[in-house]
């Protein structure tokens, strides 16, 4: 921060002119060209880092911005920083919830694809079971197997579709 020589309010400074004017009293200052340069140099840091359209290149500009609040125009561009990174943060917030909703889906229907995997797998034991009963009893009906078929079939199409649900 400059201070005005006469009433020792804050200046500020124009980089391109190397001129500050105090904001209390009016007085103008001539300024060092090393710190205009230095300004102007600082400036086009931070409004670069403003191009990168991301959280952090706006924190770094705030940053740079902010070590320059004495030159004209950075209080300016410093709001406006502040207002697209917290636009930012607020769209990387929905991104993230809508982000876990989706894997909490997929959590959700694997779940629901292995339970019918094992109940297809058990219905196609229980139909071998009882294949194997009716066959030891001599009274072989097509029905057990047709049980066995069944639930071996149900097993191969969900299972299918939970590989092609992973992909």
């Amino acid at each position: 921060m400059l201070n005005c020589e006469i009433c020792g309010g804050s200046v500020l400074v124009n980089p391109d002119t190397a001129i500050g004017i105090c904001d209390s009293c009016g007085n103008t200052v001539e300024i060092d060209e090393a710190v205009a340069s230095k300004c102007k140099s600082v400036f086009r840091m931070a409004e670069h880092k403003m191009l990168l359209n991301s959280s952090k290149g706006y924190e770094e500009a705030i940053r740079l911005f902010e070590s320059i609040e004495y030159v004209e125009g950075v209080k300016e561009k410093i709001e406006q920083c502040r207002n697209r990174y917290a636009e930012l943060k607020k769209k990387e917030s929905v991104r993230q919830k809508q982000a876990k909703r989706s894997e909490s889906q997929d959590t959700k229907i694997g779940v629901l694809i292995t339970v019918i995997l094992v109940l297809a797998v058990l219905l196609f034991i229980a139909g071998l079971i009882f294949a194997a009963y009716k066959i030891l009893s001599g009274k072989l009906e097509g029905k057990a197997l047709y049980i066995a078929i069944i639930g071996f079939a149900v097993f191969l199409v969900v299972f299918v579709i939970g590989k092609a649900a992973n992909r």
